[in-house]
């Protein structure tokens, strides 16, 4: 099954929402990732999120069983900034 979250934080990790970004950045990455710690950080949004990713999950998804690591966190993290940064594969 997908998991919305992953575990309590290891011993190394670091929690999304201590993580500071440069104001003065010039660069598209921290304004994207800034969105994501507030999405991250506040329940009600957070939720909304997931409500509507659960709901795209097609029938013929399978939620019994996914790929070890991957949560949907993971994805809609590279998904947004793969979409935000207008990143290709190449």
């Amino acid at each position: 099954m997908h998991r919305v979250k992953n575990p309590p934080l290891h011993f190394v990790e670091v929690n999304i929402a201590e993580i500071e970004f440069d104001a003065r950045s010039r660069d598209d990455i921290p304004a994207v990732l800034k969105g994501l710690q507030y999405i991250y950080t506040f329940d009600a949004a957070r939720k909304k999120v997931f409500s509507t990713l659960a709901a795209t999950l097609g029938p013929s998804v399978s939620t019994e069983m996914d790929r070890p690591g991957m949560a949907l966190w993971e994805i809609f993290v590279l998904a947004t900034l793969k979409l935000g940064l207008n990143c290709d594969f190449d």
